[in-house]
């Protein structure tokens, strides 16, 4: 079994204690993170296909995967101003089974390292994440429309 893109998601959900992702942006941007800074490989990077957009970096395939996973009952997001993306019990279960895949094949660094993200994120907050991800990828921030906001520019 190799993880698909898909797993990738359920594990960034399941990292730091299934804490849940507050918005689709930094869904975005976390997996964004996680394509350009984990994935020694370049599958997941191949797969999400992330372009520059509106808001930076941003992957239409990860979109389809949250309707996918949403529709599978693997993850649920609420319908308030600021979506929230988290893992259903089914998801939790699926989690499980990926983990113990990775130890059984002794791969567990990977999920070592997006629980890393995952936490770095968190201590950045929204602001935080959005600035490391403009400053750290300007080729993706083109198309921008809060480029200057972000970054503090005009």
């Amino acid at each position: 079994m190799e993880l698909s893109g898909k797993d990738y998601l359920i594990l960034l959900l399941g990292a730091n204690k299934y804490t849940p992702i507050r918005g689709k942006l930094a869904l975005q941007k976390e997996m964004f993170l996680m394509s350009q800074e984990l994935d020694k490989t370049g599958q997941l990077n191949d797969q999400l296909k992330f372009e520059g957009y509106h808001y930076g970096p941003y992957s239409r395939t990860l979109e389809k995967w949250l309707k996918d996973l949403e529709n599978d009952h693997i993850i649920k997001s609420s319908s308030e101003d600021t979506k929230v993306y988290e893992l259903t019990n089914e998801g939790k279960i699926r989690f499980k089974d990926i983990l113990n895949y990775l130890n059984e094949s002794k791969n567990d660094n990977i999920f070592h390292n997006i629980h890393k993200l995952k936490i770095g994120s968190e201590k950045l907050g929204y602001k935080g994440l959005l600035r490391y991800v403009y400053f750290t990828y300007p080729d993706f921030i083109k198309k921008s429309k809060i480029k200057n906001e972000v970054l503090g520019g005009n």
